[in-house]
C-alpha cells in the first residue's frame, strides 16, 4: 500500500479539506531533506531539554515558564512531522 493508496483510503472516510491537509503533510515529509530533518530534530531536543531544566529549576526564564507544556507538545509534533 503506497502513499497514494493511503491517501485514497483516508479520503473515503474524511472531508476533502482534511484529505488535502493530509496529502500536504505526507508530501512535505517525503520531500524534506536529511539536513532539514536533523535540524528540526535538534530543535525538538533543545526544546525538551530546556523544558526539563526549567522544571528542575536549573534554568529560570520567567517569560516562558508558563509555556513549558506547550514547548514539549511542539517538540513532539516536530518529531512526528520529521520522522519517516
Amino acid at each position: 500500500m503506497g502513499l497514494h493508496a493511503n491517501v485514497q483510503f483516508y479520503a473515503l472516510r474524511k472531508s476533502p479539506k482534511e484529505t488535502k491537509l493530509l496529502t500536504c503533510i505526507l508530501l512535505y515529509r517525503k520531500l524534506m531533506s536529511r539536513k532539514t530533518r536533523n535540524i528540526l530534530k535538534s530543535l525538538a531536543i533543545l526544546l525538551v531539554l530546556l523544558a526539563v531544566l526549567m522544571q528542575l529549576q536549573v534554568i529560570i526564564v520567567p517569560a516562558i515558564s508558563i509555556y513549558k507544556f506547550w514547548m514539549v507538545i511542539a517538540a513532539f509534533a516536530t518529531v512526528l512531522l520529521v520522522s519517516k
